[in-house]
């Protein structure tokens, strides 16, 4: 479950708490004004604000429905998800000698999008192996000791956080946008 606590407590985007610490004989109830559902990996994504530049990539107008194909629960799902930052894209515009996110070239941002999604895969931390993973858009080498990803252009990324775990696969934060072959 992904908790936001800026103004107020949000739980996956869509339920928010609107009672709170109510006693009861075996613990503690908290009121919400929605159903929370099993998350899937766009509920992380479109939920945690550390990510609100990722999102925004993955529903571009110019690109595919990338939100349609990562609600799946069934095939190609379960999917792996390396998710870089909002300070990760910041980077990467400037690495790009670019402004904003609508300069990237529409096949470029397709392209790289793809280099962190894994299909058919639940790659947890403790499943990491180092060595080449293969992703929708290209290949990286992973470090598992370090959790450390090094894309084809000799780039260093860092894992920060590990096996966020939605109903349709996990997600990983990153902090450097992960680049297909340049």
């Amino acid at each position: 479950m992904y908790v936001n606590v800026d103004g107020g407590i949000t739980l996956n985007g869509v339920a928010t708490i609107t009672d709170e610490n109510i006693n009861a004989i075996n613990g503690v109830v908290h009121v919400i004004d929605a159903v929370i559902t099993i998350p899937n990996v766009t509920t992380f994504i479109s939920s945690d604000i550390r990510l609100n530049t990722l999102f925004e990539a993955l529903t571009r107008d110019d690109q595919p429905d990338f939100i349609a194909t990562l609600i799946n629960s069934e095939n190609p799902a379960p999917f792996t998800v390396f998710c870089p930052t909002n300070d990760a894209f910041t980077v990467l515009l400037e690495e790009l000698e670019l402004t904003e996110l609508a300069e990237i070239d529409s096949s470029q941002l397709m392209q790289t999008l793809n280099t962190h999604v894994l299909t058919s895969q639940l790659l947890r931390e403790e499943d990491f192996e180092t060595g080449t993973i293969t992703t929708l858009g290209d290949n990286f080498e992973l470090d598992a000791a370090l959790n450390l990803i090094t894309d084809l252009n000799g780039r260093d990324i860092n894992i920060i956080a590990t096996n966020i775990q939605a109903g349709n696969g996990v997600l990983h934060i990153i902090d450097v946008v992960i680049l297909a072959q340049q």
